[in-house]
C-alpha cells in the first residue's frame, strides 16, 4: 500500500498522543492506495473529515444511504435507519438493548483504522452505525478517559424490541423491524474481517476496554443499556460487566 505522502501528512506522538498534525496540500494527493481501504479523496475518509471537520456528505451504496455527523466528540457514519434507532433508544431512556462492537485501536493508528472500517462497513451493506471518538484536530483525544480505552471505533448493532413498535417514522422504510436486524453469519464475517485487515496492516490494539468481554485480537462486544445505580437510571458502570441490564444477546457469543 503506497500512500506514503499521505501518510507523512498524518503524524502522531505515539499511542496516547492527542493531536493529529496534517499539512491540508497534502491531502488530496493523487497517490496509490489500498484497496482494503477509503481512498483519501472519499467523502467519508479520514482525511476529507480532517479538511473540513463540520462536513455532513451522504452518498448511496448498493441501494443503502449513508451519511456523516460530527457531534459530542464522535465523528459518525449512520443510515437513516440507524438514526432512527437512535431516536428509539432516546424515548425508551437508554433502558432498551443497546449492543455495540467496540474496536480497539492506538490513537496514531485511528487515520487508517478508521479508514478500513469505515469501507467495510458500507461495502457490506451494514444497516446500523459506526463511530470514532474525535474532538477536533489539536484535541482529538483530550475528552478521552482511560476507562474508555479500547472504544476508539464503535459499531452499533441493530437489535428490534417491541417499545419501538409504537414509531412513527415519515417513510415506510424506516420503520424499525426486526427484519432490519442483520443475522449471526453477517456479524460472524464483519468481526472476524476487521481483525484480518487490521492485523494485515499492522494497526495495534489499545488494549481491551475495560468491562467489555473480548471476540478477538481487536474487537469486543458490550451493552450499554442504562441500568438503575442507587435508585437513577445511569450508563452501566465499566465493573457491571459487558452485559449490565441482562438483555439477550443478539446472536451467539461462539467465536
Amino acid at each position: 500500500c503506497k500512500s506514503a505522502k499521505l501518510k507523512e501528512s498524518i503524524k502522531t506522538m505515539g499511542c496516547n498522543s492527542s493531536s493529529f498534525i496534517v499539512d491540508e496540500e497534502d491531502i488530496n494527493v493523487n497517490s496509490e492506495v489500498c484497496t482494503d481501504m477509503l481512498e483519501p479523496a472519499h467523502c467519508f475518509s479520514f482525511a476529507s473529515i480532517l479538511q473540513e471537520l463540520k462536513a455532513t456528505p451522504s452518498l448511496q451504496i448498493n441501494g443503502q444511504e449513508y451519511g456523516l455527523l460530527h457531534t459530542g466528540g464522535f465523528v459518525r457514519i449512520a443510515t437513516d435507519v440507524c438514526r432512527v434507532y437512535y431516536m428509539a433508544q432516546n424515548t425508551t431512556e437508554h433502558t432498551t438493548p443497546d449492543w455495540k462492537f467496540h474496536v480497539s485501536v492506538c490513537p496514531e493508528d485511528l487515520p487508517k483504522a478508521w479508514d478500513i472500517i469505515a469501507k467495510l462497513f458500507v461495502e457490506s451493506g451494514c444497516r446500523s452505525g459506526m463511530k470514532m471518538c474525535f474532538y477536533s484536530v489539536d484535541n482529538n483525544f483530550g475528552h478521552w478517559s482511560e476507562k474508555q480505552f479500547g472504544r476508539e471505533i464503535t459499531i452499533y448493532i441493530y437489535q428490534y424490541v417491541k417499545p419501538y413498535k409504537p414509531i412513527v417514522v415519515d417513510e415506510p422504510h424506516l420503520k424499525l423491524t426486526r427484519k432490519l436486524e442483520h443475522n449471526q453469519k453477517f456479524w460472524e464475517i464483519f468481526i472476524t474481517e476487521i481483525e484480518r485487515l487490521l492485523m494485515l496492516h499492522r494497526i495495534k490494539s489499545n488494549g481491551l476496554a475495560d468491562g467489555d468481554r473480548a471476540l478477538n485480537a481487536f474487537v469486543s462486544i458490550r451493552n450499554e443499556a442504562y441500568v438503575k445505580v442507587n435508585n437513577e437510571l445511569l450508563y452501566p458502570p465499566n465493573e457491571n460487566g459487558y452485559n449490565a441490564a441482562g438483555h439477550k444477546c443478539p446472536f451467539k457469543i461462539n467465536f
